[in-house]
């Protein structure tokens, strides 16, 4: 017969202190917050999930509702998708939330064949929807789930978001091998930490998906730090519309494609708006232009609850004018207007 006392904590912190501490002989945490202790550990310490054993595990099944805005006819009108990058090589659909390292909006206008890349800095400091008191980092809203990210974005950008597409690691490495690698150009030579010292030279480089995933993912190459990681994400990702939209990868490795991302991609996106967008590419083979803007704030500090625990954190303090150039700029291209006429972020 075994026998157990159970109590509570005021926060997932101080719950896996008293396990690893010995004050408690067993825990019950969600597989998120499971990565997200691994994540800091990362830090200079073990991995929370190498200093215990899972004993048992319960499957917790919930629907969810379409909550992003009405869908449209990708071929004929404007509309705006929201990636979300999660810092994770997991199965996606065993992991719908956690910290969402990569906020992105690409607003796409069929009709004038131009693409606009909106970068979001992770430690963004916003109100979350639906709350009120402190604000939080943006990427704390990917662990109430993709439906916080999109609502948060649409809140402070005053915008509509029409789908989502929620990525990760795999999903990258994937796509970019599927498509024979992708070209980039780099402003400045770079050693990637996360591909052994990798050296991308400055210039044009040909990249397969794990050299593309680390730059991607670098930052400490940089004295701009992350600021300089959301320029290296957005120039992956205009390398891969750009290599998507040729003729010879869509006419023949369109199946390997899908294949490759049925299991490291998360969607609110249609068969049906898939197939349009194919069918728009095919008809007329038109040629992309891409434009990239990245908002900006100010490093500074303050509390942003995360785990139950509600500490003074890194934060970015958003540059008003920065978030009104954004909304002014999806505004514009769902609207008709050129890249030309929009302040876009120099290169």
């Amino acid at each position: 017969l075994i026998t157990a006392n159970l109590s509570t904590t005021d926060s997932i912190n101080s719950l896996t202190r008293k396990l690893l501490d010995h004050k408690t002989d067993a825990i019950l945490i969600s597989a998120v917050h499971q990565k997200a202790l691994d994540d800091i550990a990362e830090q200079g310490e073990d991995q929370f999930s190498t200093r215990t054993k899972i004993i048992h595990t319960i499957t917790v099944r919930v629907n969810v509702e379409n909550f992003a805005s009405d869908k449209v006819n990708v071929a004929t009108e404007p509309f705006t998708v929201y990636i979300s990058g999660i810092d994770a090589s997991s199965d996606l659909f065993g992991m719908q939330r956690g910290l969402s390292d990569v906020n992105m909006l690409v607003t796409v206008n069929p009709t004038t064949h131009e693409v606009l890349l909106t970068s979001i800095p992770r430690d963004y400091y916003v109100q979350f929807h639906g709350t009120t008191g402190d604000r939080n980092k943006l990427t704390h809203a990917g662990m109430y789930g993709i439906q916080m990210s999109v609502q948060t974005i649409e809140d402070f950008l005053d915008i509509n978001i029409n789908y989502y597409l929620k990525v990760n690691f795999a999903t990258i490495v994937g796509l970019v091998d599927a498509i024979d690698g992708i070209d980039v150009t780099t402003d400045q030579t770079v050693s990637l930490r996360h591909a052994s010292g990798y050296v991308v030279p400055k210039g044009t480089s040909h990249m397969d998906g794990r050299i593309a995933l680390a730059f991607a993912r670098e930052r400490f190459g940089y004295s701009s730090g992350d600021r300089h990681r959301i320029k290296n994400q957005q120039d992956v990702i205009t390398a891969i519309i750009k290599k998507i939209s040729s003729s010879t990868v869509i006419l023949t490795q369109y199946s390997e494609i899908l294949n490759q991302l049925s299991s490291s991609l998360s969607t609110n996106i249609g068969q049906e708006e898939i197939s349009s967008l194919i069918k728009l590419q095919l008809q007329s083979m038109p040629s992309w232009k891409i434009g990239q803007y990245r908002l900006d704030g100010s490093n500074s500090h303050g509390p942003a609850e995360f785990m139950g625990s509600n500490e003074n954190r890194f934060v970015m303090e958003p540059y008003p004018e920065t978030i009104q150039t954004a909304h002014n700029n999806i505004t514009a291209i769902l609207e008709g207007k050129p890249l030309s006429s929009l302040k876009l972020t120099e290169e």
